[in-house]
This record gives structure tokens, sequence and C-alpha cells, in this order.
């Protein structure tokens, strides 16, 4: 799974009218083998405060990968007063 460590394999370009910030290599789930993956610009709003879009996907088959911490919800078991 992505971790966001990974070198950079290219620098920035463009795919088609969008433009590719970062190409860097996974194994994709989908394919069965190493690829690279493109992140193309942030339409989520991610990247407003300065941090990186943790959204990738397979330049060959076009899965999606999610880097980065993830935040898991903590159970609360909730008390009524009688």
């Amino acid at each position: 799974m992505p971790d966001g460590s990974a070198l950079p394999t290219t620098g920035a370009e463009t795919r088609g009218d969008a433009p590719v910030s970062d190409l860097q290599q996974w194994p994709c789930p989908t394919c069965g083998h190493d690829t690279d993956f493109e992140q193309p610009e942030c339409i989520d709003g991610h990247t407003e405060d300065g941090g990186a879009c943790p959204e990738w996907a397979c330049t060959d088959c076009g899965t999606a990968l999610v880097s980065g911490d993830v935040h898991r919800p903590v159970a609360v078991t909730w008390h009524r007063a009688a």
C-alpha cells in the first residue's frame, strides 16, 4: 500500500489536458505487477491547506489507491441516565 514515501520516478507532466504532479511506481492489485501511478490535479480540496493529495491512479488500468494515514472510527459505548 502506498505510504507517500516513495520517490517520484518522473517530474511534473501532463496526461491529456490534466496536469499530473508525479508518477510513482507501486504494485497494482488489479494489474498484478509494479506499474506507474499518477497523481492528477486534486479536485477534492486536499491540497488547499498545503498538504499532499492522497489519491493516486494506475496509469495502466485506472485502479485508484489512497496513500497516507487511515483514520479508523473508534467504537464508543453510550450510556443513558435512567
